[in-house]
């Protein structure tokens, strides 16, 4: 389901090695898609650390390595979601992850409605484009790693995975693997356990 998105902005990013936010994100979302994948049923086709053929047709495949999809995924995936710093590194694991799987405007979407939900006011416009006001409103979850956010987050994913498949059925052999793609991270009990007045 990867989606290509480039980045148009005109100022020139930090390179990949200077954020390590971005590059722990990059390692998580590697580690779920792993090193190949040629399913017929994925309308990607052929992928590789889960960069797809369809989306890259300029792309060889035989020299293709998990540092080359790395910077893919920084430039065409972490830039444009304009992220704040001094999040959680587990939202912006997530974020990210649902970047790659859901593309760039149905992630936007998503995360603005998670934002509202998590109780953003003034509610943001669900439009999927993620300008200064939704930074804005991402950077107000802090450094904490607020729980309430990230499951409202989660959940919303998984409600994106399933309404695709409703609307693709042919998609439904992969839902299980989508789903399980956004479970809350094993910390996640231990966290709420701590923070119990």
């Amino acid at each position: 389901m990867e989606t290509h998105h480039t980045y148009n902005n005109p100022s020139t990013p930090p390179p990949l090695e200077h954020v390590p936010t971005a590059l722990a994100a990059i390692n998580h979302v590697l580690a779920i898609e792993g090193y190949e994948s040629d399913d017929p049923r994925d309308p990607g086709g052929y992928t590789r650390w889960g960069i797809s053929a369809t989306a890259h047709p300029d792309i060889d495949f035989n020299t293709f390595t998990m540092t080359d999809a790395a910077r893919i995924y920084y430039c065409q995936y972490w830039i444009p979601m304009n992220l704040p710093i001094e999040l959680h590194q587990h939202i912006y694991n997530h974020l990210l992850s649902a970047e790659v799987l859901f593309g760039h405007h149905r992630a936007s979407q998503i995360r603005q409605r998670a934002l509202n939900r998590f109780g953003y006011d003034p509610p943001l416009l669900v439009d999927g484009d993620p300008g200064p006001k939704t930074k804005f409103a991402t950077a107000m979850i802090g450094s904490d790693y607020p729980p309430i956010f990230l499951l409202t987050f989660l959940l919303e994913c998984k409600t994106q995975a399933a309404l695709l498949v409703r609307q693709s059925p042919n998609l439904s052999c992969f839902l299980r693997g989508w789903l399980n793609r956004f479970d809350p991270p094993e910390l996640l009990p231990a966290f709420l356990e701590a923070r119990r007045p």
